[in-house]
């Protein structure tokens, strides 16, 4: 080959890029915005995968109270954390705290607190976030908006509470839930729990 064929071909070969560059924004596995996530992913993944992992509240309160290791065992809670569903009558909300603490007495009825939900409107923790593991860490570039993430879910879990109405109005009232708790050893079951839906079913 003259030096002049080899001229040609190293120009033929940069003419012709062998890889195409995307900007970051236009890839696949570009960095999701946690608040547009939440908003694609609640009705569609969220709200439907509490709801079909929950387990009854009183079923995990007995078995806690009974022997606490083989309850978490049984009931196996995701890394500490766990979802829980139930009915109960709220015997009092704290209009002082922001995360308005509801407790509720679940059947059968002795008129004392057996859980607490957080209503909102600021609720804290990480437990909607964690124990569905339906947000990664890897959908996110960094620790920052990996916690936007949980804030967008707690401000879902928020609108979803106050849509039953205002959480002062809740108390003496009947109702269901279905949402997620931090579940750690030595600890009761059920302390604040974050709903994704609750209901009113009675007075």
């Amino acid at each position: 080959m003259t030096i002049w064929s080899l001229i040609a071909a190293l120009l033929l070969l940069s003419a012709c890029s062998p890889w195409t560059v995307v900007p970051l924004s236009d890839s696949a596995s570009a960095p999701a915005d946690p608040k547009a996530l939440v908003d694609r992913l609640w009705d569609s993944r969220i709200v439907p995968a509490v709801l079909d992992a929950a387990v009854d509240v009183r079923a995990v309160l007995d078995a806690a109270a009974s022997n606490p290791e083989r309850a978490r065992a049984q009931f196996g809670p995701t890394h500490g954390f766990l979802l829980l569903k139930g009915r109960g009558r709220v015997l009092a909300v704290d209009a002082a705290s922001l995360s308005h603490p509801a407790s509720l007495d679940v059947p059968p009825f002795d008129g004392r607190a057996d859980v607490t939900l957080q209503l909102g409107p600021v609720i804290f923790g990480s437990a909607l976030r964690d124990a569905t593991g339906i947000i990664r860490f890897s959908d996110f570039v960094n620790q920052l908006q990996f916690a936007d993430a949980s804030n967008a879910l707690n401000e879902r879990a928020a609108r979803a509470a106050h849509a039953a109405g205002d959480p002062a109005s809740l108390r003496g009232k009947l109702v269901e839930f279905a949402g997620a708790c931090a579940w750690n050893p030595g600890t009761s079951p059920g302390q604040s729990i974050v709903p994704v839906r609750l209901t009113i079913i009675g007075e």
